[in-house]
């Protein structure tokens, strides 16, 4: 009889360390999910303003993510993580030293949902965590057409967390990223933009129930696009991101689950007028290493100019 009670304890506790370790891999995906493209560009977004111009930008951004990889393999799960992102962001052209100076500030709302198997998930949203941006230009050629600037972005832990939650809207750490972009024509109606960046993770010190440690590796991307005028206010372009690094620790335990992903964006923009932009984007995930896969990233920026 105590031997039978024996062995169900035993059980019982192989089946909580089991159903521990797949909640954890679950939100080391969410972590890389949400967090791995930490300094997305969009198409022209290091050709300089005219100093004194300020401008508004709102941004409206779902994605679907369908399956999780490990090792470049998909779990035998029906995964689905839904995403809807909501962003101000406010900038004002000034001059700093002679050089072109663009400080502005992004204040996201997030708004998650599991679905399918990851439905025990439920759903989360609030205020994400606000972003402190700027870009520096070291090359501001307008007559050329040609630019090149460095861009650190600080992430503030701002965002609504809880670590009793699954889906949280902030990551309750800081971030800093560090990228330098590069644009320039290549012909009357074709242009080249090529960035590249490192994101460094602080500490998450409350991950889950349990309250462990979260380190992150550095992370690296490199995104490049082509922009076509087709009249001098209607652009389309086509673009490539790449993704590596970024391996976490939980509790100072290496998770084998380093970065590798790509992904291709296409769409176009229009400018309403001299000071009025819409640009939509659609992307998707072509190779996913490790972590969710995005099966299609639809945004909407609205931009206005003063």
């Amino acid at each position: 009889m105590k031997e039978r009670a024996t062995m169900r304890y035993r059980a019982a506790i192989r089946a909580l360390s089991r159903t521990s370790a797949v909640c954890i891999c679950f939100m080391l995906g969410l972590i890389h999910a949400l967090s791995a493209t930490a300094a997305d560009v969009l198409p022209g977004a290091f050709t300089a303003l005219p100093v004194g111009m300020s401008a508004v930008q709102v941004f409206q951004t779902h994605i679907e993510r369908d399956k999780q990889y490990v090792d470049g393999h998909a779990r035998p799960i029906d995964a689905r993580l839904d995403s809807d992102v909501s962003m101000l962001r406010y900038h004002r052209l000034i001059e700093v030293g002679g050089y072109t100076v663009d400080p502005n500030i992004i204040v996201p709302y997030v708004e998650l949902e599991g679905k399918r198997d990851l439905s025990a998930f439920g759903k989360e949203s609030g205020l994400g965590d606000v972003v402190l941006n700027a870009i520096v230009w070291l090359v501001n050629d307008p007559k050329s057409r040609t630019f090149f600037g460095i861009s650190p972005y600080l992430y503030v832990p701002t965002g609504h967390y809880d670590n009793d939650q699954r889906l949280n809207a902030g990551e309750n750490r800081w971030k800093f990223a560090l990228q330098a972009g590069y644009t320039t024509a290549l012909s009357d109606r074709v242009l080249f933009d090529l960035t590249g960046d490192v994101t460094l993770f602080g500490k998450n010190d409350d991950l889950g129930r349990a309250s462990a440690d979260l380190e992150q590796d550095e992370a690296y991307q490199v995104q490049s696009y082509l922009r076509y005028k087709l009249t001098p206010a209607f652009e389309a372009n086509a673009g490539l991101s790449h993704v590596w690094g970024g391996e976490t620790k939980v509790g100072g335990a290496r998770q084998g689950n380093e970065l590798r992903t790509t992904k291709y964006m296409i769409g176009a923009s229009y400018m309403f007028g001299p000071a009025t932009q819409l640009l939509a984007q659609y992307g998707r995930d072509i190779s996913v290493e490790n972590g969710f896969r995005e099966s299609g990233k639809f945004l909407l920026r609205f931009t206005q100019m003063f």
